[in-house]
């Protein structure tokens, strides 16, 4: 057995701010968001969202059905299945063979804190229930594709961002930066990234977010950069303890493994670099138990969740209740890996009945080569979202890391509202730059569209395509907000700028995401200035 050493500040020490040549994904994203799928924002589908019951937002009224909880609320009977019928429809194989198509190798899966079920507070928030399955179609699908895939906080346990359709909840109080809700968000996190490295249909997943979009006045998010490093933390702790090291070989082995995250993943046999440590129970009591009384007495389940020589529960649970472990990581995050490491138990068993009625159905061992073995990138909004001294999150690296900057100039406050104004300022754009003189690197654009705040032609609409294109791929690459948007009389002109599909269609993209219509459309402006609206740059 190894002696557990005080040995954070080292492991801390140790490179952090990683590209991700070590994660086994593309290096350049081309990519789409897959929003409106598993996390509902009405906008973007106003005739199926009427349908369903929906109304406009009014974060004033007391229920008010412009959101997924608040449907869920007023339909409690009818919510599951409704939802289970649009996650099947609006996004499927037919919209992943597009994708594929268009060569496209990414997607941002936007997801609510409720599609782990297990942490929602039935009294009081009200969301529908069956979306794990649905991602699990959907990586599935993606994964067979070759499109690799970032799971993607979108909405977070206390809402995280006010007036939004996004933060699952149409209300004007945020209550995410709190105690209790960072350690759901946490817990959340657990159970994705264990899920990304021992469920196969996740095997296209390489990267988690933290949040998207908070509240920008950073005044108003108290220890967010402490949830920050609690967030890496706890992706590393879960990869640790399925032997899955946070950074590139060569590293001494024994160097690692005197620290508390190299402790754990000495714990995984399939994984050559570490010794064994062959002194755990092929079952710890609690699965045994598990089994009993969730399970028929005659289903056959055998080791269905044998995925690795070492019960990875009983590791979890002797790693959470360590003395040394405990007094080297916070207590928010050992807690979140423990309640995470109970709702993974309830979920591997779903798994297995979902893929065979009779149980038979086997997780495949870490060291088969069926499941992810490369460590997740951690990927937060780059430190120039927030305002207000923020803290910057590459403080919170351990590990591969990637960060995120969204740009819409359809909202204002960032060029004048002219087409001269809008490529001046695209194609003389700093961010990418600010951001690396604060070890913000790689930066991806995770969230951008075509839409204007003026009436722009079919000209400028291509070429506003080609800058943005051209602009946002310098550094990691970019991710278009939508994939696609519903086509209704209720949805109007929307998809034009907000539908990937659509402006495919139409001839603002071209076929390949890597050439561009024109790759000298930013010339004429570098250097221009004109007098603009610019508040953030």
């Amino acid at each position: 057995m190894y002696t557990l050493t005080p040995l954070v500040p080292f492991l801390l020490a140790l490179p952090s701010a990683l590209a991700w040549g070590n994660t086994g994904y593309y290096e350049k994203i081309y990519g789409v968001n897959l929003g409106s799928w598993l996390l509902v924002e009405p906008w973007m589908l106003p005739r199926e969202w009427q349908a369903m019951g929906g109304e406009d937002c009014n974060p004033f009224l007391t229920l008010n059905i412009f959101s997924g909880s608040a449907l869920a609320q007023a339909y409690p009977d009818t919510v599951d299945d409704m939802m289970a019928h649009h996650w099947d429809t609006w996004f499927n194989q037919t919209d992943v063979e597009k994708l594929v198509e268009l060569g496209l190798n990414t997607v941002r899966i936007p997801l609510g804190y409720w599609i782990i079920e297990d942490l929602v507070n039935r009294t009081s928030e009200f969301y529908p229930r069956g979306g794990l399955k649905a991602l699990r179609r959907g990586l599935n699908d993606l994964k067979n594709a070759g499109i690799q895939a970032i799971l993607d906080h979108h909405a977070l346990p206390g809402v995280a961002a006010i007036e939004q359709m996004f933060a699952g909840r149409c209300t004007n109080v945020s209550e995410f930066y709190t105690a209790p809700n960072y350690e759901r968000a946490l817990t959340w996190t657990a159970v994705m990234t264990a899920l990304s490295h021992i469920d196969p249909v996740f095997g296209g997943v390489f990267s988690i977010q933290a949040v998207n979009e908070p509240i920008m006045n950073a005044t108003q998010t108290p220890k967010f950069g402490e949830f920050q490093k609690n967030f890496a933390l706890t992706i590393r702790l879960v990869e640790s303890l399925l032997g899955i090291a946070p950074f590139p070989r060569p590293i001494k082995a024994e160097d690692y493994l005197q620290t508390p995250l190299g402790f754990a993943a000495g714990l995984n046999l399939n994984n050559s670099v570490f010794p064994p440590t062959p002194w755990y129970p092929p079952y710890p009591p609690s699965t045994s138990s598990y089994r009993k009384r969730h399970f028929p007495s005659n289903a056959t389940i055998g080791n269905s969740l044998e995925w690795s020589p070492v019960d990875i529960f009983t590791a979890f649970r002797q790693i959470i209740t360590a003395r040394d472990i405990r007094k080297q990581f916070p207590k928010t995050v050992l807690n979140a890996v423990g309640d995470g490491v109970s709702i993974l138990l309830g979920i591997l068993f779903d798994i297995v009945k979902q893929e065979e009625e009779d149980y038979s159905y086997k997780l495949p061992r870490l060291g088969e080569g069926k499941v992810n073995r490369f460590p997740l990138v951690t990927n937060f909004m780059d430190i120039n979202w927030q305002n207000s001294g923020p803290a910057n999150p590459v403080d919170a690296a351990i590990g591969p890391i990637g960060f995120d900057n969204h740009l819409y100039y359809n909202f204002g406050g960032v060029a004048d509202p002219n087409a001269e104004a809008y490529l001046t300022h695209l194609c003389n754009l700093d961010r990418i730059q600010k951001d690396a003189a604060l070890g913000n690197t790689p930066l991806w654009f995770g969230e951008w569209s075509l839409a204007t705040n003026f009436a722009a032609n079919e000209s400028f609409i291509r070429d506003w395509a080609d800058a943005q294109k051209l602009q946002y791929g310098r550094d990691a690459g970019w991710i278009f907000w939508n994939f696609k948007i519903e086509n209704s009389t209720q949805a109007g002109d929307i998809p034009r700028a907000w539908s990937y599909l659509e402006a495919y269609r139409r001839g603002y993209f071209t076929k390949d995401p890597a050439e561009y219509h024109n790759p000298y459309v930013c010339e004429p402006w570098i250097n221009r200035t004109v007098a603009t609206l610019s508040v953030q740059q």
